[in-house]
C-alpha cells in the first residue's frame, strides 16, 4: 500500500510522514513543489519524493500514476497571507490543485482522499457556541474561500463518484520552525519570546 502526501515536505506533511512511518507504513511518497526536504532529513531514505506543482494537472496525474496510492493526504496549499496577497496563485494552487487531486483520484481509482482544510472557512460572525457541520461558513479571507471551495468539491466527488473524501479544518498551526504570517503570528511570537 502506498500513501501519497501532497505538501509532504511542509510542516504538517512532514509530521504526517513520521507518524505513518512509526505506525509501520512501508511506502510513503511525498509530492511537493519545493526542492527542499529539510524537514524530512531524518527519514529521507524511507520516503519517495515526487517533485511537482499542484497547479499543473500533468504533474499531479504523473504523481498519482507513478505511485499508485491507496490514499492521498492532500495537505499541499498556499497559506493565508500569501493567498490573500496573490489570489490568482491561490486559485491555481488551492482550488485547481484540489480539483487536480480529486480528478486524479477518480481517474486512477484511488479510494480515499483526506483533505486539509482550515478554520478560515468560517467568518467572524459565528453565532453558535458550538461549531459543527451545519454552522454557516462565510470566510472573510481569500484563503478561507479557497479551502471552503475545496471542501465542496470533495463532497461533490463523494456524492457523484463514491470517493471516500474526508476533511479536517485545522485552527492556527504553530510549532518549531513555523514562520507563519498573519493571524497566527501572535502565537508564534509569544512562544518565541516566552520560551
Amino acid at each position: 500500500m502506498v500513501i501519497l502526501i501532497t505538501g509532504g515536505t511542509g510542516f504538517i506533511g512532514a509530521e504526517v510522514v513520521r507518524l505513518l512511518l512509526r505506525e509501520g507504513e512501508k511506502r510513503v511518497a511525498v509530492f511537493h513543489i519545493s526542492p527542499s526536504i529539510k524537514r524530512l532529513e531524518d527519514v529521507a531514505d524511507q520516503v519517495e519524493v515526487v517533485r511537482g506543482d499542484l497547479g499543473n494537472f500533468s504533474h499531479v496525474l504523473n504523481a498519482v500514476q507513478s505511485t499508485k496510492p491507496s490514499v492521498i493526504f492532500h495537505l499541499g496549499a498556499m497559506t493565508s497571507v500569501p493567498s490573500d496577497a496573490d489570489p490568482a496563485a491561490a486559485m491555481q494552487t488551492n482550488v485547481m490543485g484540489t480539483f487536480h487531486v480529486l480528478e486524479a483520484a477518480r481517474l486512477y481509482e484511488v479510494p480515499q482522499v483526506l483533505f486539509s482544510s482550515s478554520i478560515g472557512t468560517y467568518g467572524l460572525d459565528i453565532r453558535e457556541n458550538v461549531i459543527d457541520d451545519y454552522t454557516l461558513q462565510r470566510p472573510e479571507i481569500f484563503y478561507g474561500a479557497t479551502k471552503l471551495f475545496g471542501e465542496h468539491m470533495g463532497l461533490f466527488y463523494r456524492r457523484e463518484y463514491g470517493l471516500d473524501f474526508r476533511g479536517l479544518r485545522y485552527p492556527s498551526i504553530v510549532g518549531p520552525g513555523v514562520r507563519a504570517l498573519g493571524g497566527a503570528q501572535y502565537t508564534l511570537l509569544y512562544l518565541h519570546h516566552s520560551g
